[in-house]
């Protein structure tokens, strides 16, 4: 590898104004819920569910580190023995050596049903999860902040020969999970692209 190449990313606007809405709800059901309590007869089950509603916040931020950017902004490096990779929490990347790094990347579709029927499918960027021993780090590429920077992450990473590439559970032909150390993929970008895009087609039709 030629130098040093490196990707800005940044934790989405659309995942603080989500904690946003849930902070909002998580506060008026805590108002509901401290009113109930003083009502006689009020219903059990529903102070429990206004219950549930005030830690929906927590649970969010602890289920999804993988939108997140510790200090809010970092860079993903791809060095010549190692790769960085900005940690959801603090400012410090977590450093992963390419020596016995396994690497996976998952494309994200979400399908939007009207009672229960298929309307449309729609791509949500792709995970790209990294694992070492004692190392573990999922991160979404909607954190990227560059126009483009996907596929040019995807091409970089591509090379490396314990790169698996997963569609909604379809491996695709250039998935390597399992390969020896040296067994490099050759098969270019665009078959990746074209077995999106045929899935994607079949999801619409």
């Amino acid at each position: 590898m030629r130098g040093a190449r490196e990707y800005r990313m940044r934790t989405p606007i659309g995942y603080w104004i989500v904690m946003a809405l849930l902070g909002l709800l998580a506060a008026a059901s805590l108002a509901l819920l401290t009113f109930s309590l003083g009502l006689s007869g009020s219903r059990l089950g529903l102070q429990i569910l206004m219950g549930a509603l005030v830690f929906l916040p927590l649970g969010y931020w602890l289920t999804t580190p993988q939108y997140r950017i510790g200090s809010g902004a970092g860079l993903l490096r791809i060095l010549e023995e190692t790769i960085e990779v900005p940690a959801s929490s603090g400012s410090d990347p977590i450093v992963f050596r390419r020596e016995g790094l396994e690497l996976t990347w998952r494309e994200v579709l979400v399908e939007l049903r009207l009672f229960f029927i298929p309307i449309t499918t729609i791509r949500r960027g792709a995970l790209l999860e990294l694992r070492s021993p004692g190392l573990r780090r999922r991160i979404s590429t909607l954190t990227l902040v560059d126009e483009g920077a996907e596929e040019a992450l995807w091409r970089d990473l591509h090379p490396l020969p314990t790169l698996a590439t997963t569609l909604e559970g379809l491996e695709t032909p250039m998935a390597g999970a399992g390969r020896q150390a040296g067994e490099v993929d050759t098969t270019p970008e665009d078959e990746y692209e074209e077995e999106l895009d045929r899935r994607i087609d079949r999801e619409l039709g």
